[in-house]
């Protein structure tokens, strides 16, 4: 809650510093998007421990169509009310998504689980949360350097012309669908069973079966994916995003930024399960 009231009170200066080419009309709108944001910001943190939660318990599909549902009214808040807000109907959106996450994740979890009945800073463990302090200390250098490496991505392209900036953003969500539909659900599926094998104190050479078949269905399912956005870049952007303003100008640069971020997708695709891998490896050697 500190950091987000710091951006909302700095947010003018966190604009300047991630998009130094916004000037005038762009930088103030820049600065009225961060800001509300923010609030969906504040229900987005909670939602991915909610989600955990959920996950060490093997229980996938609550999380996943609370994510879909919440995920529909970013389309329905941009079809209906595009017409009398503009750009701030997908900032509606997001808040939505938030807020409905947050608040449906809370309720299964009261009144499934039995969680959050009574919230007291006297049942907090200190030393406990000192020791995890310690653990969490890599993951949030590790989050920074992220989290610059796209400030300085954003920085340069606010530099570029509307076009290329429009291109930049529509490959995100070209080359990134093989590691929403397929990378992330298998490295969510198998972290609570390496969590299971490192509880039972199992072996090395079960650690080493299970992360070699894990990595075989990864590369089995992404390289062919990779193979595929490369060569049929083009006309996946032509038949998602030619129309309007955009053009085939705009589809030919889009394609080449596409082919070029593919390159590293396989190497992308694996991260999100290795990281995890380390988390239970750690909590064996304590135990």
């Amino acid at each position: 809650m500190l950091v987000s009231v710091l951006i909302f009170t700095f947010a003018p200066a966190c604009v300047r510093i991630n998009a130094y080419g916004f000037i005038g009309e762009r930088s103030d709108l820049a600065v009225t998007l961060t800001r509300y944001l923010v609030i969906a910001g504040l229900s987005t943190i909670l939602v991915g421990p909610f989600t955990r939660l959920f996950q060490a318990e093997k229980q996938f599909f609550i999380p996943a169509f609370v994510a879909f549902i919440s995920n529909a009214l970013i389309v329905l808040s941009l079809y209906l009310l595009h017409s009398s807000l503009g750009i701030h109907s997908w900032t509606v959106g997001q808040v939505l998504l938030a807020t409905v996450q947050f608040g449906i994740l809370f309720l299964f979890l009261h009144l499934r689980y039995k969680f959050f009945r009574t919230l007291s800073y006297h049942q907090v463990d200190w030393k406990e949360i000192s020791r995890f302090a310690l653990l969490l200390f890599s993951l949030v250098i590790s989050g920074g350097l992220s989290i610059l490496n796209q400030v300085v991505d954003k920085t340069i392209a606010s530099g570029l012309d509307t076009v290329s900036m429009a291109a930049l953003n529509f490959v995100t969500g070209i080359w990134q669908m093989p590691i929403t539909l397929l990378a992330v659900p298998i490295a969510t599926a198998v972290f609570p069973t390496f969590s299971e094998l490192a509880l039972e104190g199992q072996t090395k050479e079960d650690y080493e079966s299970k992360l070699n078949r894990t990595l075989g269905i990864s590369f089995f399912l992404i390289i062919p994916s990779t193979v595929f956005l490369f060569f049929m870049a083009r006309p996946i952007v032509q038949l998602f995003f030619e129309r309007g303003a955009f053009d085939a100008n705009a589809t030919a640069l889009t394609a080449s930024v596409v082919r070029m971020c593919v390159l590293g997708l396989f190497a992308y695709a694996v991260s999100p399960f290795l990281r995890g891998l380390f988390i239970p490896l750690k909590t064996q050697k304590d135990l």
